[in-house]
């Protein structure tokens, strides 16, 4: 069984997609909830991930990898994850930041939590993203 940051860190990293930046990673999670260095070192070494030097990103070493990673998120509170994620990566990224691929991670993570949302302006936020996407 894997410690509970390692396990943690994997969940939270498997909701980013396929590959992701550090800087991303940092933005979704909180500082307490794991350490970075710890988790990546781990990570790679437990063959779970990769660093791609040229794309200078996390990449998953395969599909089924991210997906057990995903899937130690109970299916009753992935909308919910989801909707964390997107909202903090959302909160804590820069105008710029919103203009580039981040904006496709929030808007896909907001939207599989939307119907968990229950303010109006939360949702014309979300629908503004949307258009932003594209």
């Amino acid at each position: 069984r894997l410690p509970r940051e390692m396990r943690f860190g994997l969940m939270l990293a498997s909701f980013l997609g396929s590959n992701f930046d550090r800087k991303v990673l940092e933005k979704a999670k909180n500082e307490e909830e794991f350490d970075f260095n710890s988790f990546f070192s781990s990570s790679i070494e437990a063959g779970f991930l990769h660093y791609d030097e040229f794309s200078k990103r996390f990449v998953w070493a395969n599909d089924q990898i991210q997906q057990a990673a995903y899937e130690l998120v109970p299916r009753a509170k992935r909308d919910s994850f989801h909707l964390l994620i997107g909202s903090r990566l959302f909160l804590r990224s820069s105008p710029v930041e919103l203009k580039s691929n981040l904006l496709f991670c929030i808007v896909d993570n907001m939207n599989r939590g939307v119907h968990l949302m229950n303010e109006a302006r939360q949702k014309y936020d979300l629908a503004s993203l949307n258009l932003d996407a594209g």
